[in-house]
Order: C-alpha cells, then sequence, then structure tokens
C-alpha cells in the first residue's frame, strides 16, 4: 500500500475509471481489476449479499473463477464476520491467513497463497450490498489511513452496484409499461378489423339460412379478403416490433428500413427527409424507439382511415429539439371527435411524453393530417465545438 497522497490519487483514480452500466456483473468484474491494480493485492473477489442478507454470490475475474468452482454461493451468516461488518460498515483485516480469528471464517479457496488480506464492507446510502476481499502474499502492517482508504473503496464499489441496480430497476418498469402500451396498441390496431369479420360472418351465415347464395358468396369475399388483410397488418406488427430490438442502429436507418418495407406492403408513398446533422444526437435506445413506434401508429392510421396517396416525413433539429413531422394528403378529420375507444393518438401521446417530448396533432377535414413531435436534444460535445 501508498503513502496518503498516493492513496488519494489511486481513490481519485478508481471513481473516475467507473463505467456506469446495467450490467452488473461486468461492471464488478472490470472494478476487481481496477482494485487489484491499487491496492496491490494478488487477488480480489466480491461476494454480494441477496436481499434478505441470508447468502453471498461470488463474482470474480476469469483468471480466479476456477479456483473457486463449486462454492460459487455461500450462507452469508457463517462467512466473513457479517454480523460485526454490518453493523459497523468497516474492514476486517486479517493479519494473518492462515490463522485468522475464529471469527473471521474464511472461504478456503480465498486463503491460498495468501498472507493477509481484507474484507471490505461495499456500502450505498448507509446499506451494505456485499464484501469486497482482498488477498496479499506478503505480510503488511496497515495504518489507519490505509484502512481507511479501503473503506472508501468499499463506498465507491458500492455506489457503482446500487447504480446498477437502479438502472436494472427502471429498465424492468420500462419494460412493463412497454408491454402495456404494445397490448392497447394491438387492441385498437386489430378490434375494428376482428368486428367487421364478426359482422361479415353473420352476415354470410344469414345469407346461407336464406340461401341467397350470390349474397353469400359476396360475404364470404369480403371475409377472405379481411383475414388476408389481418394476417398482413399482423406480420407488419411482428417485423415493426422486431425493428424496435434492434439497439444498435440509428434511428435513420431503423426509418429507412420500416418506411421501405411499409410502402412494399401497403402501395403507399412515403418521402422521407432529414435536415441538420442527426447522427450528433445522443439518443436513448428508450427514446429511438419511442419515436419508431409513433412513425409506425401514425402510418397505419394513414393506412386504415386517412386514405392518402402520398406520406411526408421530415426530421430535423430545431432550437434543441428533435422535431419529427408526418404530413399525409388523406381525408382529414375532426380531433375532437375522435372515440374515446381510439386508443391509438392518446398512445402516442403517452409515448412522447415518457422521453420528455411534446405530441401534437392537427388536422382539416379533406385537407390530411399532421403530426409533430419533439424531444430534447443532446448534441455530443465534439459536434458542439466543431459548430463554434
Amino acid at each position: 500500500m501508498k503513502n496518503e497522497n498516493e492513496l488519494l490519487k489511486q481513490l481519485i483514480a478508481f471513481s473516475d475509471s467507473l463505467v456506469w452500466s446495467d450490467q452488473l456483473d461486468d461492471t464488478i468484474v472490470r472494478l476487481l481489476s481496477k482494485t487489484e491494480m491499487i491496492t496491490g493485492a494478488n487477488r480480489a473477489v466480491v461476494y454480494l449479499l441477496d436481499s434478505q442478507q441470508e447468502s453471498f454470490r461470488l463474482l470474480a475475474q476469469g483468471k480466479d473463477r476456477a479456483l473457486f468452482k463449486g462454492y460459487e454461493v455461500l450462507p452469508a451468516q457463517a462467512y466473513l464476520r457479517l454480523p460485526w461488518i454490518s453493523r459497523t460498515l468497516k474492514p476486517v483485516i486479517i493479519y494473518d491467513m492462515l490463522h485468522p480469528d475464529t471469527e473471521d471464517f474464511l472461504p478456503e479457496q480465498l486463503i491460498i497463497d495468501a498472507v493477509n488480506g481484507a474484507a471490505i464492507p461495499l456500502v450505498a446510502s448507509e446499506r451494505l450490498l456485499g464484501m469486497l476481499c482482498i488477498t496479499y502474499t506478503i505480510k503488511l502492517d496497515w495504518t489507519e489511513k490505509q484502512i481507511d482508504f479501503l473503506t472508501n473503496v468499499g463506498r465507491i464499489f458500492g455506489s457503482a452496484i446500487y447504480h446498477a441496480h437502479i438502472i436494472q430497476r427502471t429498465q424492468e418498469l420500462a419494460v412493463l409499461r412497454e408491454r402495456t402500451l404494445i397490448s392497447r396498441e394491438l387492441h385498437d390496431g386489430f378490434s375494428q378489423d376482428i368486428s367487421s369479420l364478426g359482422v361479415r360472418t353473420e352476415a354470410a351465415i344469414l345469407a346461407l339460412q336464406n340461401k341467397d347464395y350470390e349474397l353469400l358468396e359476396a360475404d364470404l369475399d369480403c371475409i377472405l379478403e379481411s383475414v388476408h388483410i389481418i394476417q398482413k397488418a399482423v406480420r407488419e406488427e411482428m417485423l415493426d416490433l422486431r425493428s424496435c430490438s434492434k439497439e444498435d442502429r440509428s434511428l435513420i436507418v431503423l426509418l429507412n428500413e420500416y418506411l421501405e418495407r411499409f410502402m412494399e406492403h401497403w402501395r403507399i408513398t412515403v418521402e422521407f427527409v432529414y435536415t441538420g446533422n442527426i447522427d450528433s444526437i445522443i439518443l436513448s435506445t428508450y427514446s429511438k424507439m419511442q419515436l419508431l413506434r409513433v412513425t409506425q401508429e401514425a402510418l397505419s392510421n394513414v393506412r386504415l382511415h386517412a386514405k392518402a396517396k402520398k406520406v411526408l416525413i421530415n426530421l430535423s433539429i430545431e432550437e434543441r429539439m428533435l422535431v419529427l413531422k408526418i404530413k399525409d394528403d388523406g381525408v382529414g378529420f375532426d380531433p375532437s371527435k375522435i372515440s374515446s375507444s381510439r386508443l391509438g393518438l392518446h398512445i402516442m401521446k403517452e409515448r412522447i411524453e415518457q422521453v420528455g417530448g411534446v405530441f401534437d396533432v392537427s388536422s382539416v377535414h379533406r385537407e390530411g393530417t399532421n403530426v409533430t413531435v419533439k424531444i430534447p436534444a443532446v448534441v455530443r460535445m465534439e459536434d458542439f465545438y466543431e459548430k463554434k
């Protein structure tokens, strides 16, 4: 271990090395390598506590995983002086790994090639999340400054774990929210077609009962056409959802792919224009998904209701906002007279508001419909300074 100034520098470097991520295990493994570097330890492993603080789960680097095979989960109360650490949130220094204190019951794999070491609490918001265990092959005389340093390492480490937990929880909530929206969209999108199919089927049954075979044939043709439309729409919806899962694609690429497929399937012309350096925008995967889903819903409305021949889509940057405009030349409608049972517009508005944006729709009878979406745009710093 190093002197006080060096310890401070190492602590700052350790904090700066954090990569905030939702991948908890990957985050911890990356930090273990950094921990060995700044502490001079020959081995560093983490034992994460479960939510009931009943068991430890081991996380180690690749070079150490084989050593701990079969001991990845341990009963928490039996190891590492957990009750004392839970109460004090202070590291336990083990001066002799081969002859530890009777209270310091250690995993035997941790003792291999070790002379002394430390069990460091991983703490966030005064809550114990686990232990960081480091071992040394040489004898060390620990100072109070060095122990304080280890305490701070544990708190920084704990903050990274806590942050990863928060991101994971936020993503889980976003997934649940998205499932709700998709279920409502599917209901709104297909309920009318299925209801129409039911009406046509009842008409066909009535025609059969009346032995009106000409009318029966016409009804069956309509039923067959409705089935084909529903099949096509379901296939399109599945492809739309698959497009949203392509996180590594840019928004422009995703929109182009979707619009090409839409024009091919539905024979409606769509012109897509984008202005400004759209690639300079930092756009979260969730925001990108919402913009794509709103575009898909808007064009679904065009297909089902607008009787439009052409759609113009414009994507631009205006006053620190990413602006998406969708305009069609269809029959238009009166937004104030939209039935509450038609959920499409409400869902589109809800999607955009979830990412801090603004949604607006305007329409005039026989003059088409305009959909405008604005969400906050964050420009990459290198692009900002290039403009300066």
